[in-house]
């Protein structure tokens, strides 16, 4: 349940953070609803964002079958974990909400025009019932897992939802989960993003492993000054430093990862790409027309590293041990869990970082992983924790006409398979990191280890 939370929590703010920054929604107390559903193990998120009509395409609202274009339509977002290859899962808005647990409370198929039934037309979304998703959006299978849909969908305006519930079932009935609709304040979700942590995970592409970093400004009130002792405590010392999570996941115990801040956002999956170490402060001899290999830092002094030696600072992962001064090292756990049957191994330590004072200056950066010969064997771009384009788009299926797909009108970010348009100014066109299994549901560990870290 922790996992599921977790995911949901980020999903949520993530999109909801995105859509409302891009299509403000209209005077309505209920102009956003989701709903989690735990599904064989793995997890539905279905997001329902009310932006009004004005300015889309003509030809987006072609699924009306000629009805009267409205005033607002409904952005949903679908997206999932976790569901076992060869599932493919039907999912619906029932006409009322479901009491307790029992899933046959919810009524049936929910349609606006109260009909029973329906005789769908391919693209023709008038012609569904109108909670028929699966339908008109198509069935729900491992393809999804970690990646999203946006549709664009007429038909129905996110006011209509309340009091409704979303189910899910297999193609013989025999599986049945479902869950409220509930409503949810924009409000409330833009200031969780605003405090949500940039997240980045970089899997080993040469071997076991995954690392998880999580870079969050928090502020330095009350924080004693042996946490600046590593940048000489300067005076005044600054409103806010960096705190940063590192999750390792599944390395093996025999073997030392380092992992950099650098200077350059990834181009396609080419680490090199990444170029140098992050150094705007030339601490590193080759800035100054010297040589790398006369690199060599003061341990406990963290002005003579670079920014973003990061292992160097805080430690190595795999075998490598944590080097962070104990002032500054605010929370470790080891830990091992089981994830569909497999043991998994996540360690995770949280370092208050006084050298770093503002995530803005490594956004649109990367973080490269290096194994013991200083070979990349991973990286990924550093992106702000509202992008959408964490999560790459799924191609749409069902009767999803292209122009429906949002992902297709405002861009998939670097990663959208659905997108023809570029990445937003600044970023990257690099692939934005697929999350793994293990690496979401052992976000629970990070969270927890973050929310007992503090000054």
């Amino acid at each position: 349940m922790a996992y599921s939370r977790i995911l949901s929590t980020v999903l949520v703010v993530a999109y909801l953070a995105t859509a409302v920054q891009a299509a403000p929604a209209a005077a309505n107390t209920d102009n956003v609803y989701g709903a989690t559903i735990a599904v064989d193990g793995g997890l539905l998120v279905a997001l329902f964002n009310q932006r009004a009509a004005t300015g889309l395409p003509a030809n987006m609202f072609d699924v009306l079958g000629g009805g009267a274009k409205p005033e607002s339509v409904t952005e949903a977002l679908i997206t999932s974990y976790g569901i076992p290859a060869g599932l493919n899962l039907t999912y619906s808005i029932k006409s009322k909400a479901v009491e307790g647990n029992d899933c046959k409370t919810g009524g049936n198929v929910w349609d606006k025009a109260s009909r029973a039934s329906a005789t769908p037309k391919d693209k023709d979304w008038a012609s569904y019932l109108t909670g028929d998703l699966a339908g008109k959006y198509g069935a729900l299978s491992a393809a999804n897992n970690l990646k999203k849909l946006r549709v664009i969908d007429p038909t129905y305006q996110v006011s209509d939802l309340k009091g409704l519930s979303l189910h899910v079932s297999d193609a013989t009935g025999a599986f049945t989960a479902c869950s409220n609709l509930v409503s949810m304040s924009v409000g409330d979700v833009s200031a969780a993003a605003a405090s949500m942590p940039v997240t980045v995970v970089i899997p080993n592409t040469k071997g076991a492993g995954e690392l998880m970093l999580q870079f969050m400004e928090i502020p330095t009130d009350g924080a004693p000054d042996a946490v600046f002792a590593p940048v000489g405590n300067p005076t005044p010392r600054p409103a806010k430093v960096v705190r940063t999570t590192v999750t390792a996941i599944n390395f093996p115990s025999n073997a030392t990862y380092k992992y950099h801040i650098h200077e350059s956002a990834i181009t396609g999956t080419n680490c090199s790409t990444a170029l140098d170490h992050w150094d705007p402060l030339k601490a590193n001899p080759r800035t100054r027309g010297g040589v790398t290999t006369d690199y060599k830092p003061t341990p406990g002094n963290w002005s003579t590293y670079e920014l973003g030696d990061l292992s160097g600072k805080y430690g190595s992962i795999g075998n490598g041990t944590i080097t962070a001064p104990a002032a500054n090292l605010l929370s470790k756990q080891q830990q091992q869990t089981s994830i569909n049957g497999v043991q998994v191994s996540v360690s995770t330590f949280v370092v208050a970082d006084p050298a770093l004072t503002k995530l803005a200056d490594f956004i649109n950066l990367s973080v490269v992983l290096h194994d013991s010969t200083s070979a990349r064997v991973g990286c990924s771009n550093i992106y702000a924790p509202s992008a959408v384009s964490s999560l790459p788009a799924v191609a749409a299926s069902g009767s999803v006409p292209n122009v429906n797909v949002a992902d297709a009108l405002v861009g998939a970010g670097p990663n959208g398979s659905n997108s023809g348009t570029s990445a937003p100014a600044g970023a990257s066109s690099a692939a934005a990191p697929s999350l793994s299994a293990s690496s979401v549901a052992v976000a629970v560990v990070a969270a927890l280890a973050m929310a007992a870290a503090g000054f």
